[in-house]
């Protein structure tokens, strides 16, 4: 709980370069209590924690879209497989908002992988476009509403976070993280509304700087 909360108020405080107040309450519900995804009936036996801040925030259409719990750190040191079950590990910024940032997220790993190993690119971006239809096929009959586009950008905002924000991935080589960079500047200029179009197009992109 104290890592919760930490990670919450650090969010706030990069949320506001420029200073400014975080607020903290803690409550108890009522049971019966509901809350934007539905209905709690043991409401009563948790601690209600809310953190607000005076910053930026979210973006609107990320506030918009409030579908479904969101791990919010879905990379693959978060993912175990038990007897034929997915497990998911470290939940200390589990939400309810976009999904979109879950396969954005899990995608960018498959990507900047593929960008540190050329010579495994086929097998990776191979792997990340089965990851995306096995993925699309469950979610479609819920009809959510311009889900592929937002993927597409989440993609690229953590492709992009991953060589220039506060959390770098470590096995990137100076010449692969600023590759990454570069490209994927460039691709943020005119995005494919297609998860497995992006692919393509990263791939081949990653492919031609590598021989060059």
């Amino acid at each position: 709980m104290e890592q919760v909360v930490m990670n919450l108020v650090l969010n706030a405080r990069d949320a506001m370069p420029g200073g400014g107040r975080i607020t903290l309450c803690f409550r108890r519900e009522q049971a019966g209590a509901s809350f934007e995804f539905g209905v709690v009936p043991q409401a009563d036996t948790f601690a209600h924690v809310i953190v607000s801040d005076e910053g930026a925030g979210m973006s609107e259409e990320t506030k918009r879209h409030k579908l479904s719990l969101v791990h919010g750190d879905f990379s693959p040191k978060n993912a175990l497989l038990y007897r034929g079950k997915l497990v998911l590990l470290d939940y200390e910024v589990v939400h309810y908002g976009d999904p979109a940032f879950d396969v954005g997220f899990a995608l960018t790993h498959f990507l900047s992988k593929a960008n540190h190993m050329i010579e495994k690119l086929d097998r990776l971006t191979t792997a990340a476009a089965q990851f995306w239809r096995v993925y699309f096929k469950e979610v479609a009959p819920l009809g959510w509403d311009a889900l592929e586009p937002r993927i597409v950008r989440h993609i690229l905002g953590c492709l992009l976070a991953r060589v220039a924000g506060k959390s770098p991935l470590e096995y990137l080589t100076a010449e692969e993280a600023a590759r990454q960079r570069s490209l994927t500047l460039l691709l943020m200029k005119n995005p494919p509304n297609k998860v497995e179009d992006l692919i393509d197009e990263f791939a081949e992109k990653i492919e031609a700087h590598a021989k060059n």
